[in-house]
């Protein structure tokens, strides 16, 4: 019954994909900045979602822009995907051209990537700012703006933990966000958030929500760098320590470790899990030195040892609260943790040093019964120490961290990036990280983030060929020295290996890009490994046509293990804007043989929000959004969604199962601004 819809759909979807590609247009291709961050991201892993704390952070920069010409080098470092090495530039390039004219200006400094320059451009301004900075808090009060929004997620369907009443509260998930900003010296906001199924106003929510997050932050005030009230995140060095910021995929992570000054962010998101809560700071004691000082005592979740309830046995980030058990993890532990940072920094030279302490109320006791967890973090009290050096010039960037624990195990991470010349630079990162290395926080470039077993060796290569094409080229190799997860042996590795073509044409761009990786997992009874070889492919062109921005992507996949299994996914997006109003349609046709082929894909959200999708099995996805802008003060936001799968009668398992092949939502958001 199935087959005949399904060749209707891919019919159809065919004949618009071969009418708008043949059709040509002069109009200039402009896309919006949540184009190019997706665009920007998916140069990562496939499959790695991308950090909503990330979205939603740049996002606050559209309405209060970088002013380059007269930025610093603070300034540019709150933006997560520049590394030192770019700031650099910009900073060089600014000196010599006296002032930037363009944001076009910005596809000539030789380190930036053309997707990192059309990035860039959403979040700075080079015209005649409307505004001054301020010395006075009180000026900086009195221009600044609040914000007020509302947002909510209405499924056109139930899953069995609401129908089984497995869930404490409703379908509904909804969230508000109120901020404050001034002239990027002052902030607050307060953010309160709700999971479909997690109970408001009753049943240990009896506050309402089941996650609130505030904070106070206010920045380049005097001696003052940064200083945060609150709920906060934190990175410094290169992560080896600590760094519970933005979580970025390998791509980006690599150039976020280069900039390794501490870096202090308020937790302004959904996410309940992963932060720190009391305060932070970032003093310059003179014109070399500065030193970030945080300390922060908050309840986490965890689940307990059922033969020892004293103990934890696995520390919980997911911030789900929706059944008796997943409430009985609630906030059950405490956590304190205190760290201090103190940096000499001079002439493109910096030295540092970082010390953290974690306490947590209850014994981490992992259950070591299985063999890839055998050293896994463990105790009450956890304490790190590194050092974290390296110079930067025009031409060459070396950036390193060394780090102990108490037990004195070693994590050390070293990166060189060399600008061979304006339109050639290569890159290297050598890692190594001990297997009795031990941190609560630490997240850095690596396999999986994590910091512990894995050493390896990454290079790279980023050629612009000329104004037109650029080539990428990335090969990565991990080493690990006992079992991991799906892996029973000890002395695995991974391969991984990635080429990417640009090309940036006056009316249209396209790129291509090829990823392999080799991963060694168990056969089914455990008794030896095999190599599971994952083939992706995506080509991806974005043009307009008429008065409509398009954007026609094809996705391919192929991984080969025991058995091969395969898959793609075509999609259509097209896009109108006016004066103050836009619609953006998507369509898309999926088809994967089974869950290991399954493809992902980016798809325009509300505000604040990133929608990124997984799809497997065969069916097609469509989706509608609209925008209304009223005099700058108002804005609504309306985004429906539904995708039909032609292979199966239900739609997931356990109490997140849909008894239906269609699974339909409506998005609603409204934004105040006053």
């Amino acid at each position: 019954m199935n087959k005949c819809p399904t060749k209707q759909h891919l019919r159809w979807l065919l004949v618009a994909l071969l009418t708008s590609i043949a059709t040509t247009s002069i109009a200039q291709t402009q896309s919006t900045w949540q184009e190019d961050y997706q665009e920007f991201i998916r140069e990562e892993d496939e499959d790695k979602e991308p950090d909503e704390e990330l979205y939603e952070w740049l996002a606050s920069f559209i309405d209060k822009p970088i002013d380059l010409n007269r930025a610093t080098r603070e300034d540019l470092e709150q933006l997560p995907f520049l590394s030192d090495q770019q700031i650099e530039d910009i900073l060089f390039y600014r000196y010599q051209c006296q002032n930037i004219r363009s944001t076009a200006e910005l596809h000539l400094i030789p380190s930036l990537s053309n997707a990192c320059a059309r990035l860039l451009a959403h979040f700075i301004s080079v015209e005649k700012p409307s505004e001054k900075p301020y010395n006075s808090l009180l000026k900086s009060l009195h221009h600044g703006y609040h914000q007020i929004m509302f947002s909510a997620n209405i499924p056109l369907y139930q899953r069995r933990g609401f129908t089984e009443r497995k869930y404490w509260g409703g379908p509904i998930k909804h969230d508000f966000r109120y901020t404050f900003q001034a002239n990027h010296q002052i902030a607050w906001g307060l953010i309160g958030a709700q999971d479909a199924g997690e109970p408001f106003f009753k049943q240990g929510n009896s506050c309402g929500y089941d996650h609130y997050a505030g904070y106070l932050l206010l920045r380049n005030f005097h001696c003052i760098k940064t200083a945060i009230i609150g709920d906060y995140r934190v990175k410094v060095g290169m992560g080896l320590v600590i760094n519970n910021d933005f979580a970025l995929g390998k791509t980006m992570l690599r150039y976020a470790l280069e900039r390794t000054t501490a870096t202090l962010h308020p937790h302004a998101s959904r996410t309940a899990g992963n932060y720190l809560q009391g305060a932070a700071v970032t003093i310059a004691l003179n014109r070399y030195i500065t030193t970030t000082n945080f300390v922060s005592y908050r309840a986490n979740d965890a689940t307990l040892n059922k033969d020892d309830s004293a103990t934890i046995s696995t520390l919980l980030y997911s911030g789900l609260h929706r059944t008796e058990q997943e409430m009985l993890h609630k906030n059950n532990h405490q956590q304190f943790v205190a760290g201090t940072h103190l940096q000499y920094a001079k002439d493109g030279f910096h030295l540092a040093t970082t010390l953290l302490h974690t306490t947590l109320s209850r014994i981490l006791r992992p259950n070591t019964t299985r063999l890839y967890k055998q050293f896994a973090p463990a105790g009450k009290h956890f304490t790190n120490l590194s050092i974290d050096y390296g110079y930067t010039n025009r031409h060459l960037s070396f950036m390193g961290e060394t780090a102990i624990d108490k037990c004195c195990a070693l994590a050390t991470l070293n990166s060189l990036t060399w600008q061979m010349s304006s339109s050639v630079q290569m890159q290297f990162i050598q890692r190594f990280y001990s297997l009795r290395y031990q941190s609560l926080f630490a997240r850095s470039f690596g396999e999986n983030g994590h910091v512990q077993d894995e050493s390896g060796i990454f290079s790279s290569l980023q050629w612009h060929i000329n104004a037109l094409h650029q080539l990428y080229f990335a090969a990565d190799y991990a080493y690990f020295a006992w079992p991991r997860y799906q892996q029973s042996f000890a002395g695995t590795h991974a391969i991984e290996a990635r080429t990417q073509w640009d090309f940036q044409g006056n009316n249209w761009r396209m790129n291509v890009r090829y990823n392999y990786r080799l991963q060694q997992q168990d056969v089914p009874d455990h008794s030896q490994l095999h190599n599971k070889h994952t083939y992706r492919i995506r080509m991806q062109t974005i043009y307009p046509l008429w008065q409509w921005q398009c954007q026609t992507e094809l996705n391919g996949v192929v991984v080969a293990q025991e058995k091969q299994s395969s898959g793609f996914l075509l999609s259509q997006t097209i896009t109108k804007s006016w004066n103050t109003s836009s619609i953006t349609a998507h369509i898309a046709y999926f088809y994967t043989q089974d869950n290991q082929s399954s493809l992902y894909q980016y798809e325009r959200a509300l505000r604040y929000q990133f929608h990124f999708l997984r799809f497997s099995g065969k069916g097609m996805r469509y989706a509608l959004q609209s925008k209304l802008v009223c005099n700058h003060h108002f804005i609504f936001i309306a985004h429906a969604g539904l995708t039909h799968y032609f292979d199966r009668q239900t739609i997931g398992t356990g109490p997140q199962q849909i008894m239906h092949p269609v699974q339909a939502d409506i998005q609603i958001q409204t934004i105040l601004k006053f």
